[in-house]
């Protein structure tokens, strides 16, 4: 703490107390000079810490725009390249496994191939030609361990050609009505889905 000199104490002489204050004030401006400069010097480095912390947000988004800009891209096109299969579409293929009433079993898995490429109204494919169908055997009849009144397939799943999976319902009776069924590969399919599926469109 500075104090003050006892120069400064009140005297009869005003021209002496006069020239005492004006020594304290001289014997202050080393101090205050170097508080100013203090101030000065954290006044800069405040700014220059501004600056920097500017410059880093404006590379950061610099950076950061580009991916941003690219992941709405994709994500937009995908978006734009999603379409869905309706209930009223005939899916057409060919059996790939032979099915028979007399030899296939409740949980046999078989596959056909889609002959003929599905399309929306707009012209746009939205199950390629070549597409599997996964399917499998879903209805017993009246036999407790073989098919033998009639052969009920339930349809899982479409396998695009590019590998994308697409999981469907559709149940389909083959050869409904009839005693015995034997159905070699290459017959041909027509179903339709019990519900809606979402594809990607080509």
């Amino acid at each position: 703490m500075l104090s003050i000199p006892s120069t400064l104490r009140l005297s009869s002489q005003p021209h002496q107390t006069a020239r005492d204050i004006s020594l304290w004030k001289m014997s202050l401006s080393p101090v205050a000079t170097c508080y100013s400069k203090i101030r000065e010097k954290e006044n800069s480095l405040r700014r220059d810490a501004a600056m920097r912390r500017s410059a880093t947000r404006k590379v950061l988004l610099e950076l950061a725009f580009p991916f941003f800009l690219a992941l709405a891209s994709v994500t937009a096109s995908h978006m734009a390249l999603a379409a869905e299969i309706p209930t009223t579409v005939e899916i057409h293929a060919l059996l790939d496994t032979p099915l028979s009433s007399r030899t296939s079993r409740v949980g046999d898995r078989f596959t056909a191939t889609v002959s003929q490429p599905v399309r929306e109204t707009a012209g746009a494919t939205l199950v390629p030609a070549g597409s599997k169908l996964m399917g499998e055997i879903a209805d017993a009849g009246s036999a407790p361990t073989h098919l033998r009144n009639g052969l009920t397939a339930r349809f899982d799943e479409i396998v695009l050609p590019s590998g994308q999976r697409v999981p469907i319902q559709s149940l389909v009776s083959l050869g409904a009505g009839a005693k015995d069924i034997n159905l070699p590969a290459q017959t041909p399919l027509t179903l339709h889905l019990d519900r809606p599926a979402v594809v990607p469109t080509y």
